[in-house]
């Protein structure tokens, strides 16, 4: 497990993780992710889980730090 505060307008660039699969639940703030060519937007309580070996990519798109 692991906690992340991002910084307004930040995110990692296009990856794929092939050992580990991934789940992700936004604390506070909005967060929007790339996967499989599908968008999804996810508020403060959003998850989401992402399978091995899918590219993705995820943005803080507000001006304020979100996690």
């Amino acid at each position: 497990m692991l906690e992340l505060n991002a910084l307004p307008r930040s995110g990692p660039f296009l990856h794929v993780h092939h050992r580990e699969d991934e789940w992700y639940y936004v604390l506070f703030g909005e967060f929007i992710f790339r996967a499989s060519g599908d968008e999804f937007n996810l508020p403060a309580g959003g998850s989401i889980w992402l399978p091995r070996g899918i590219p993705y990519v995820w943005a803080n798109t507000a001006t304020t730090p979100a996690g």
